[in-house]
Parts: C-alpha cells; structure tokens; sequence
C-alpha cells in the first residue's frame, strides 16, 4: 500500500491534489444543497399544500440529503482551511 500512496509524498504532486480538492468544494457543497432543496420543494408544493402524503418520502430524502451534507462538509471544509493556513506558514 505504500507504494501505491508514494506519489502523494512528491510535493509537487501532492499540492496538484490538493488543488483539485479546492476546485471541487463547490461542487460538493453546494449541489446537495441545491437537490435537498428541490426534495423539500416538491414535498411543500406536491405533498403539504395539496394535502397528498405519497410525497413524505421526498421530505425525508431532502432532509437526510441536507443533514449528511452538514455532517460531513463541514470537516472537510475545516481540514482544507487547515492545509491552507499550514501551507501558508511554510
């Protein structure tokens, strides 16, 4: 295994992975977010106002799709605000 992760340990390459990481935070932020809220939408349009509980399920997709989103960006966005401020002091 370790000479599988060996190219990490390069820093030039290590740091061409750590950029794609940054690039990609959008990304991985904010389109669960948005596919959460389009869950929710639909069950407030579709299943509140119209009275129709056939669309429950869409409220309880949205909400884990958001709740799993909170429990793990919020570390990975820490721990690249962390590398940042650790490369910076280099």
């Amino acid at each position: 295994m370790n000479e599988k992760m060996e190219y990490l340990k390069k820093d030039k390459n290590y740091t061409k992975v750590i950029r794609t990481e940054i690039l990609f935070t959008p990304f991985l932020v904010i389109f669960p977010f948005i596919v959460g809220i389009l869950f929710l939408y639909n069950w407030y349009n579709l299943g509140f106002l119209l009275n129709d509980p056939s669309y429950d399920g869409e409220l309880l997709i949205g909400i884990i799709i958001i709740i799993g989103n909170l429990i793990f960006d919020i570390p990975f966005i820490k721990s690249l605000r962390k590398l940042a401020k650790d490369k910076k002091a280099q």
